[in-house]
């Protein structure tokens, strides 16, 4: 995500997470899948085991590119101090302060947005759980109910800028906030709007948390890093407040 954002222009920014959070989507529907059928396959131990396992087999390349990025931003901010010819060509820009960011509202607002939206979802598995097994549902079945708000996301994130483009992010988010709130009453079979508590209501407001999730996630990193841009009396470097 922190690579999207360094290399996307800001009127590409919301295309080309869209784009990165459609695979994540992807991602969060085949955990399940893989999930259910590795504990089918081996028991409890079978999925932690076979991520453990992966992992510790990935980490020889992640610490590669590590290295070879720290190695290329050296470059690059070598060859940028060479482009002065003399100090009177220097910005000097303000060192950027995490504190004096939730200052700006915008991105307080979109920080407050992010924690909420995670927050409800993660709080949404285990006792979705609960509930489904109370339906007679089986441990595969229940993995596939899992994979539908992740395949709304999933479906809904490369196309969600077409509605950014067009709308403030804010109201997008807001937006978000609403459906989320509708969809965890169906989830929950709210008898403040007379419904009733079966297993279609469940898969019908999990489609409607799917959608939600895009509205808040894809345009939320956008609006933060726009919020602080767009406050010159911060006077911080756009480059680093990518990074």
């Amino acid at each position: 995500m922190a690579l999207m954002i360094a290399v996307s222009k800001r009127e590409e920014r919301d295309r080309n997470i869209g784009l990165f959070e459609g695979f994540t989507g992807l991602g969060f529907m085949a955990g399940p899948l893989i999930g259910s059928f590795l504990y089918t396959l081996g028991g409890y131990i079978m999925p932690f085991a076979f991520s453990g396992i992966f992992f510790i087999l990935c980490f020889p390349f992640v610490a590669y590119q590590l290295v070879k990025q720290k190695r290329d931003n050296a470059v690059v901010e070598e060859n940028r101090a060479k482009s002065f010819t003399g100090s009177e060509d220097l910005i000097q820009y303000n060192k950027v302060s995490i504190l004096r960011m939730f200052i700006v509202p915008r991105f307080l607002f979109g920080i407050g947005s992010q924690i909420l939206i995670a927050a409800t979802l993660q709080f949404l598995a285990p006792v979705l759980g609960l509930q489904l097994n109370m339906y007679g549902f089986t441990p595969e079945f229940v993995s596939l109910c899992f994979c539908i708000p992740s395949l709304i996301y999933a479906a809904s994130s490369p196309f969600l800028f077409l509605i950014t483009e067009r709308v403030p992010k804010r109201l997008v988010i807001i937006s978000g906030h609403i459906l989320c709130a509708t969809g965890m009453l169906i989830v929950g079979s709210s008898k403040f709007f007379g419904l009733e508590n079966d297993a279609n209501m469940v898969l019908a407001g999990l489609c409607v948390l799917g959608l939600s999730a895009s509205l808040i996630a894809i345009p939320v990193m956008p609006e933060c890093l726009e919020a602080i841009e767009d406050r010159t009396d911060l006077n911080y470097d756009p480059e680093e407040v990518n990074n």
